[in-house]
C-alpha cells in the first residue's frame, strides 16, 4: 500500500521534478568585437571594451542544445568575401581565431558536432548564427517571423546583418516556432516550452529583429538562466531601465518593439530577482560568469 501511494505522489508531483533533465549550461565565447561602452546603453559612460560574442552549451537528457553558435570556423571567409567587410571591420573591429569557434571549442569538451541535436538561435544575425554550419546534423531552432522576415537578396541581408552562406541548405533542417500560438509566460506575451518538460522555455522577445527569441533554463540545482540573445545587449540596458544608444537604435528592426521587450526583461527581474540574466553582449557581466553552472 505504501507503495502505491508513493508511485502516486511520485506521479503527481511529476512536474516539479522536470528541472533534473538539464545537467548543465556552459557560457563560452568565440572571440571579441572591439567597440565603446556608450554605444551599449544610452547615458552609459565612454570606455574602449572587448564585447564577446557568445554561444551556450546545455546539456539535456534528450541531447546536447546550443543556445546561438557564435562565429564559426568559416566566418573569416564569409567577411573576407564582402566588399563592405573593411568598412564594418573599421566600424566594428572583431578578434577570431579558428579554434574559438564553437565546433573546436566543444571538440575540446569531448563533444563531438553530430553530437549537437539542436542549434536554438536567438536571431539571424551572423554573430549568432555563422557556426551552424559547423554542425550538419542539429536542427536550426527559429522564430517563424524570424524566417519569414529574411530578404531574399543577398545584399539587403547584408545590410541587416546577416550572411546568407550560413544559412545554406538550413531549411531542411529547420525547426520553426510559431508565437501567434504560444502561451504567455510571465510579462512576455508568448513562449514556447521547447521540450514540454519546463527545462527550456522560449520567449518571444522581438524588436532588435523581427522574430528575437530568449531562452529560460532550469538546471537541475533548481538554478534559473535567462540568455536574452540580443533583446538587451547588457545589464544596464534592462535595470536602469535604458536602451542601445541612438545610434544603434536606428539599425533596429523596431526600436519602439525593442523598447517594450526591455521593459518586459525588466519586469521579469523584478517577478524573479533569483534568475541569473545573461544578456547578449555584457563585456563587464562576462568576466563575472561561471564556466559551467549546475
Amino acid at each position: 500500500m505504501r507503495k502505491k501511494t508513493a508511485v502516486f505522489i511520485l506521479i503527481l508531483f511529476a512536474p516539479l521534478s522536470v528541472r533534473a533533465n538539464v545537467a548543465s549550461l556552459h557560457p563560452r565565447t568565440t572571440g571579441y568585437f572591439q567597440s565603446n561602452f556608450k554605444y551599449m546603453v544610452a547615458g552609459g559612460k565612454s570606455e574602449e571594451i572587448r564585447i564577446p560574442i557568445p554561444f551556450y552549451v546545455i546539456r539535456h537528457t534528450q541531447g546536447v542544445v546550443l543556445f546561438d553558435s557564435g562565429l564559426g570556423v568559416e566566418f573569416p571567409d564569409q567577411v573576407n568575401a564582402w566588399w563592405g567587410h573593411r568598412w564594418s571591420q573599421k566600424l566594428l573591429p572583431f578578434e577570431f581565431r579558428k579554434e574559438e569557434a564553437a565546433v573546436e571549442q566543444m571538440k575540446r569538451m569531448g563533444i563531438p558536432p553530430d553530437e549537437v541535436r539542436f542549434i536554438i538561435l536567438s536571431h539571424l544575425h551572423n554573430d549568432h548564427a555563422s557556426g551552424i554550419q559547423d554542425f550538419p546534423k542539429a536542427k536550426i531552432v527559429l522564430s517563424k517571423k524570424e524566417w519569414e522576415s529574411l530578404p531574399k537578396s543577398r545584399w539587403r541581408a547584408r545590410l541587416k546583418g546577416i550572411m546568407l552562406e550560413p544559412l545554406k541548405g538550413v531549411r531542411e533542417r529547420l525547426q520553426l516556432i510559431d508565437y501567434s500560438k504560444g502561451i504567455a509566460h510571465g510579462p512576455f506575451e508568448s513562449s514556447h516550452d521547447f521540450f514540454g518538460d519546463g527545462s527550456l522555455i522560449l520567449l518571444s522577445t522581438p524588436g532588435h529583429t523581427p522574430g528575437s527569441q530568449s531562452l529560460l533554463v532550469s538546471l537541475s540545482s533548481g538554478l534559473k538562466i535567462l540568455l536574452t540573445g540580443d533583446a538587451v545587449w547588457v545589464r544596464e540596458n534592462y535595470l536602469w531601465p535604458s536602451p542601445k544608444s541612438w545610434f544603434i537604435r536606428t539599425f533596429e528592426e523596431d526600436a519602439s518593439q525593442a523598447w517594450k521587450t526591455t521593459l518586459q526583461l525588466r519586469k521579469f527581474h523584478e517577478e524573479n530577482p533569483e534568475v541569473l540574466i545573461i544578456p547578449g553582449h555584457d563585456p563587464h557581466l562576462w568576466g563575472e560568469l561561471s564556466s559551467e553552472y549546475r
